[in-house]
């Protein structure tokens, strides 16, 4: 949309006082402040989002496109027992031997290639180098130049880079982020702009105001205002949407949104590979207490956890069972002194009982 046209569908200066008086509008100061923003920023955004909605398209059909182009690299004919992975890596070092090992990744499903993946200093950020192997026989089939964790090949490494600084560089890359920091106050001020207009249009004629829905009747450059207006209301969530998550990949907001991440404990769990040496295990020793019922003093035996509890079965109920060194110095139960009977008392007065001769024990 132009200013001039906008300005020329405002109808509040040649409205009678009625209608002035009935729009409940904020002040005119803030529309044209709005309205002007809303152009400007339009024009340094608008190739930018042209060139981010093909290129994102392209890039959700890549992986299907991939599987076409490199087909003769992702794919081989042979079948049988696959050879171990220790050969397939040693033939793709023999193709590249001046470069070390970064990863591979198996075969999925048969049919298909390993992936060798080398890192090559002469390579640009997260490029590495992919040597593609038949997992049945062991054979180089070709190498490419990967991109990312994911392993995209080349065509989807340009429209990927396409997408994020237009093959621009560094330059580009600031451009794509400044163009995302203004998608959501073009997206809200036109939403802004565009509620006034119907708000406006429907003080003047309530039949013929048009929100959500195109007005059929306008020609000219009305239409090509009320397609446009229809179309950004209706879209102006996704694009909100699309500059928040836009700003989360960039280089500088970007930063600031890992750093809130970090402190909101949203990050991704990191696995510690390094093995800390334990110290060696002393040797853990626990008191135990003896004794008996008849008074002897309790002992305290300082014995090793490795051990055999005192109060365990003894040795000799296993034939050939070591003697713990508990066991040989556990004192045995002392034996209990003999029950004596003590005599009966005798009355004063009257002579020792007698026993009767039937009592008496017979002599052998």
């Amino acid at each position: 949309m132009s200013i001039p046209e906008l300005e020329r569908d405002n109808p509040v200066a040649s409205a009678p006082s009625s209608a002035v008086s009935k729009d409940s509008s904020p002040p005119r100061s803030l529309r044209p402040l709005i309205l002007r923003l809303h152009f400007y920023a339009g024009i340094l955004v608008a190739p930018f989002l042209v060139i981010a909605a093909v290129s994102g398209g392209l890039y959700a059909l890549a992986p299907s496109v991939e599987q076409l182009v490199y087909r003769d690299y992702l794919h081989v004919d042979s079948t049988g027992h696959e050879a171990p992975m220790s050969e397939q890596v040693r033939a793709a070092q023999q193709v590249r031997p001046d470069l070390a090992v970064a990863a591979v990744r198996p075969a999925s499903e048969p049919g298909e290639t390993t992936r060798v993946m080398f890192t090559d200093p002469t390579l640009g950020e997260s490029e590495r180098l992919a040597v593609f192997v038949d997992p049945v026989d062991a054979r180089s089939v070709g190498e490419l130049v990967v991109y990312g964790s994911s392993g995209a090949l080349p065509m989807r490494t340009w429209i990927s880079q396409l997408h994020r600084h237009l093959h621009l560089g560094e330059p580009g890359r600031i451009y794509s982020e400044l163009a995302a920091s203004w998608l959501w106050v073009i997206a809200l001020g036109g939403v802004y702009l565009w509620v006034q207009r119907y708000r406006t249009a429907r003080a003047r004629n309530a039949d013929t105001a048009r929100l959500w829905t195109l007005d059929r009747s306008s020609r000219g450059r009305n239409r090509t205002l009320s397609w446009h207006g229809v179309v950004g209301i209706w879209i102006a969530v996704g694009l909100v949407f699309l500059s928040a998550t836009g700003l989360t990949w960039s280089r500088y907001a970007g930063e600031n949104v890992d750093e809130l991440r970090t402190a909101l404990s949203w990050t991704t769990p990191k696995l510690d590979k390094k093995l800390e040496s334990a110290p060696p295990a002393a040797a853990q020793h626990r008191t135990v207490t003896t004794g008996t019922a008849q008074g002897t003093p309790r002992r305290r035996i300082r014995e090793s956890s490795t051990a055999t509890s005192v109060n365990s079965t003894p040795s000799s109920t296993w034939p050939g069972a070591a003697v713990s060194p508990v066991q040989s110095r556990q004192p045995s139960p002392p034996t209990p002194p003999p029950r004596s009977r003590s005599p009966r008392p005798v009355s004063r007065g009257s002579s020792p009982p007698t026993r009767s001769p039937s009592t008496e024990p017979r002599a052998r």
